[in-house]
């Protein structure tokens, strides 16, 4: 069958999908959305929490055709969400920009509608490895016209002079007081959301930041769904307490940090983003 949904801002279409195919297999295998984790397959981790109409899901246990006319936001595209979220809010309105996160056109899934003509140009993405850019099955490379573009950033790669990637410091490469050297300025400096344009890299949600500047990143295998009920909580609660977070962020497992930077994580994202309203 077929399924139509919006994805991230953009109409897509996922063809000969079977009746029992996940909305979790959609994104991943057929869209190239590999943000979402597929992890105990049981709605129990949240590493594939994505939100369906507004409200956060487990992909896994959402049926594809579910999403049939429906909006789909995955941590792919928080950057651009988060964006127009706050361009609403202060009255400027942006039609007919783009989401970020255009899924990749591979496999049986095609772009539909008036967005179908420009669907190769290369799109915004967040800076984030993994979380944010569009991979090919099995293959483990971007997708798109900017993948062997030389110093764009990469998955996992070094930085630096020497590296393939110029025009980026030394400095850049040493994140801490151990490493012998300084810490260039941008390296940490927070960055704020603005406007994204085709061919640059759009700026991080404001939750995706304050995870990298809190230090609540560390695998890295739970933090999508955790990005996607953070984001959705600070969407509707600007100052939620402790115990407000705690419960937002509860049917998401994490095995490495503990949950207090991601505790302090969002407790930042919400103090940088009641500041910026």
């Amino acid at each position: 069958m077929r399924v139509n949904m919006t994805v991230n801002g953009r109409p897509y279409a996922a063809d000969d999908v079977w009746e029992g195919e996940s909305l979790l297999y959609v994104l991943r295998e057929r869209m190239g959305l590999p943000g979402s984790k597929n992890a105990c397959e049981q709605g129990e981790c949240g590493s594939c929490t994505v939100r369906l109409d507004g409200v956060p899901v487990c992909a896994c246990l959402v049926a594809a055709g579910q999403a049939e006319g429906r909006e789909v936001v995955t941590v792919e595209g928080l950057a651009d969400h988060a964006r127009q979220r706050s361009a609403q809010a202060a009255g400027a309105v942006c039609p007919g920009e783009p989401e970020e996160g255009h899924p990749g056109a591979h496999g049986a899934t095609r772009p539909v509608g008036p967005d179908a003509a420009r669907s190769v140009e290369p799109e915004a993405r967040p800076v984030e490895p993994d979380m944010a850019r569009p991979v090919e099955p099995g293959g483990g490379r971007p997708v798109g016209p900017e993948a062997g573009r030389p110093g764009e950033p990469g998955v996992g790669g070094p930085v630096g002079p020497g590296t393939g990637r110029p025009g980026e410091p030394d400095a850049a490469r040493h994140a801490g007081p151990d490493a012998g050297h300084p810490v260039a300025p941008e390296a940490v400096r927070p960055r704020r959301p603005g406007p994204s344009r085709p061919g640059q890299a759009a700026p991080l949600a404001p939750v995706q930041q304050a995870f990298i500047d809190a230090g609540a990143v560390q695998c890295g295998f739970c933090t999508p769904g955790l990005l996607v009920a953070a984001d959705e909580l600070l969407e509707r609660n600007l100052d939620p307490s402790d115990a407000d977070i705690r419960e937002a962020l509860s049917g998401n497992l994490c095995r490495c940090t503990g949950y207090e930077k991601i505790l302090d994580a969002v407790r930042l994202a919400a103090a940088r983003t009641g500041e910026a309203v």
